[in-house]
């Protein structure tokens, strides 16, 4: 059996995330609390964690966080804190936790969007992701990019 078969993914509460974000997305800050994001705690908010055996080893979160983009109006949904520990990289983790997200998401008939690092570019465009934005710093986290995810029909 593949590493990547054994992974198991599990709806969270979002307390049970901030720890694994900061391993995972912010390794050197100090303050946790920058890894609790608004909107965390909303009844519409949506959690995984990745498992491998009972070790936590990725997680992302959709949020309803609307963003009024100019050129593509209104997107009411987020994805944010993707992230999957070095050790378990390039196995489709990330992949399959955005996909799963995704899925409530085409529930609405909703876009979606990300802020995204720069070096994930090809994974979230092959998950129907496209750059709205120029290149910016997130202090702390290095360059990304705004992407947005059109509304997907559900036949």
């Amino acid at each position: 059996m593949k590493k990547s078969e054994r992974i198991i993914f599990s709806a969270a509460l979002a307390k049970e995330l901030v720890l694994l974000r900061k391993t995972i997305l912010r390794p050197d800050d100090i303050d946790a609390q920058r890894c609790r994001y608004s909107g965390d705690d909303d009844c519409t908010s949506k959690h995984l964690i990745a498992f491998d055996d009972s070790k936590q080893v990725g997680m992302a979160t959709l949020i309803r966080d609307p963003k009024d983009f100019a050129e593509h109006g209104m997107v009411p949904w987020r994805i944010r804190g993707v992230g999957v520990l070095e050790s378990h990289r390039k196995q489709g983790i990330a992949s399959a936790l955005v996909e799963a997200l995704l899925v409530e998401v085409d529930q609405t008939n909703e876009a979606s969007w990300l802020s995204g690092r720069v070096s994930q570019r090809s994974l979230y465009e092959r998950l129907g992701f496209e750059v709205v934005s120029d290149v910016y710093e997130i202090v702390g986290t290095g360059p990304h990019f705004d992407f947005i995810r059109k509304p997907q029909r559900v036949t």
